[in-house]
């Protein structure tokens, strides 16, 4: 009997979703109808798998004022939306369409576990979108915190799967402020994060996004560390990691280092395949003592 209760009212909740979005959809007065009782059912349709897209859909077509409503039925339940499947969806969505002044309830609710909240797969997602829509002039002052926040574990973020797709966001989308101080946090720990496989993607976008002058002081860095840079070039060019982020560095032209000094002895094949990708990358230097192996 159970089963067939669960069944029923299941069934009727998807057949109400599917009128609602048929209402959204012919636009008119069946659209308004929609959206005054979507309204009413904001916290339970963002938490469902078909009433997310729902709510994404009416806050697309409708005012400001409307999207305003409804995002204020979601105060209390970001924390909760930003585990959720279906509902961090929402959030990103308010994040999308509404201005940085009057989505500061997200980056209040979030600002306490904000580590935890960038290193879940879906949480991850809402805090770039906050990152991606900060403003220098109107942006609330809790988002300007909760980067803050962010960048006090910058090098344990780095290292996170989820982590590193908020970090890379700053570097993009972050103030030159708060790209210099990740800058800064990456350069202080340069040498395991460059070995990492997550962070070192983080450390290719630094020489896609920030200054020269920070590019040019994690490359120094990176020379300089463990005495011949010749030396350090070649450890770095075989590692599976590391290659990436010298090719990154090649690319971004912010160094005039050449491979004066080139390998010498017997090399794997992917060793010899790894120093054979930067052949093409090297600004200077005698590049034709690379060959094959």
């Amino acid at each position: 009997f159970r089963r067939v209760l669960f069944r029923s009212m299941w069934s009727s909740l998807g057949t109400d979703e599917d009128v609602l979005w048929s209402k959204l959809e012919a636009g008119g007065l069946s659209g308004q109808e929609a959206i005054g009782e979507i309204q009413a059912r904001v916290v339970d349709l963002s938490f469902d798998r078909k009433g997310c897209r729902i709510i994404q859909k009416a806050m697309e077509d409708a005012q400001l004022t409307v999207c305003q409503a409804m995002a204020c039925k979601l105060q209390g339940y970001v924390k909760t939306a930003a585990k959720s499947p279906h509902a961090n969806h929402v959030i990103q969505k308010i994040i999308d369409v509404m201005p940085a002044t009057l989505t500061g309830f997200i980056s209040e609710e979030l600002i306490d576990s904000a580590a935890a909240v960038a290193c879940h797969k879906f949480g991850c997602r809402i805090l770039c979108r906050l990152v991606e829509h900060q403003h220098a002039d109107d942006c609330p002052t809790t988002t300007t915190l909760l980067i803050d926040d962010l960048l006090s574990d910058a090098a344990l973020l780095c290292c996170n799967s989820f982590g590193r797709y908020v970090m890379s966001s700053i570097l993009e989308h972050g103030s030159l402020d708060q790209q210099h101080r990740l800058a800064l946090a990456i350069c202080w720990n340069l040498q395991s994060l460059v070995r990492d496989r997550f962070a070192s993607f983080v450390v290719q976008n630094t020489f896609i996004f920030c200054s020269k002058d920070d590019q040019q002081m994690l490359a120094a860095s990176l020379l300089s560390s463990g005495g011949n840079s010749d030396d350090v070039m070649v450890d770095f060019a075989m590692h599976a990691y590391a290659n990436a982020v010298i090719q990154a560095l090649l690319i971004s032209q912010c160094t005039d280092y050449a491979w004066n000094n080139p390998p010498q002895g017997s090399w794997r094949p992917r060793d010899g395949i790894a120093l054979l990708k930067l052949k093409s990358l090297w600004p200077s230097g005698d590049q034709d003592v690379i060959c094959a192996w």
